[in-house]
């Protein structure tokens, strides 16, 4: 499970169960103003090729660290869930990919439009 806690100077991610076994990940520290973008995830874009600590299962998961082409990239998605996507500066990863729950409400938080 992904728990969502918006702060005032930062977003912080944090995983537990399955979701921390298989992203090899517990918790991410965001600050805000390192979030250029975010949006609801599509599905439309992928995972970059390598992955390095994480598990990708083709159409099912993927859950981790991917690089590809100098970006550096962390996944926490199933397949056919909604979720949201944070495009990032300067904050150690580029883009982050979450399936969540209610993900506009947490768009909303942000303080990102859904459309």
């Amino acid at each position: 499970m992904t728990k969502i806690a918006i702060e005032p100077g930062s977003v912080n991610i944090v995983l537990t169960g399955f979701d921390m076994l298989l992203s090899f990940k517990h918790f991410l520290h965001i600050p805000r103003d390192r979030i250029s973008r975010a949006y609801l995830y599509d599905g439309k874009i992928n995972t970059p090729f390598w992955k390095m600590p994480g598990t990708y299962i083709p159409w099912l998961i993927s859950a981790g660290t991917f690089y590809s082409r100098g970006r550096k990239e962390f996944w926490n998605t199933r397949h056919g869930r909604k979720g949201i996507v944070l495009e990032l500066n300067n904050a150690g990863y580029s883009r982050i990919v979450l399936s969540l729950d209610k993900p506009e409400a947490i768009l909303k938080l942000l303080g990102f439009r859904t459309t």
